[in-house]
């Protein structure tokens, strides 16, 4: 049997030359390896008039951008400063009555949104359209004749 005499590193000389590995990596990492980021571009700004329209006369309206609120205001309005882009724009009275539609703004260019606000339509608390129709039974009913009531509609078709 043979027993072969090794000697072993200290601790401390291993430990030691991990930490200067990890130094140098970290050190490879960040030393400015390619070129600095390009500055951010500054935004674009454009103008967006935003005007209401209804059977009865409207004051004032509650405009949001993008689903944010932009805040209630005379109308018509104009919002300034609005980010150039596409934006979907969404109108209130004080009725409940909206419209959601899209606006594109341009840089430095006034953008005119004439939305008409109803209260018919598919928003929480709105009234929804009367229709016609045939039920199962091949009976007509109405839509109209359920006002008041909560009504589940389920749509399908078999052949």
């Amino acid at each position: 049997m043979v027993i072969l005499n090794s000697r072993r590193a200290p601790v401390s000389r291993i430990l030691n030359a991990g930490f200067r590995l990890a130094a140098a990596l970290c050190l490879l990492a960040f030393s400015g390896c390619g070129s600095p980021p390009e500055p951010t571009p500054a935004p674009l700004w454009g103008l967006l008039r935003v005007e209401g329209r209804s059977s009865l006369p409207i004051d004032s309206v509650i405009v949001l951008l993008d689903d944010l609120l932009q805040g209630s205001f005379a109308n018509p309005c104009t919002l300034n400063g609005v980010i150039a882009g596409t934006h979907k724009l969404t109108v209130l009275d004080s009725t409940g009555a909206r419209t959601d539609t899209m606006v594109a703004i341009r840089q430095d260019e006034l953008a005119s949104a004439v939305v008409r606000l109803t209260s018919l339509g598919p928003y929480v608390g709105n009234e929804a359209p009367n229709f016609i129709s045939r039920d199962i039974d091949a009976r007509n009913f109405e839509l109209a004749a359920y006002r008041g009531r909560v009504v589940f509609l389920s749509f399908f078709e078999y052949t």
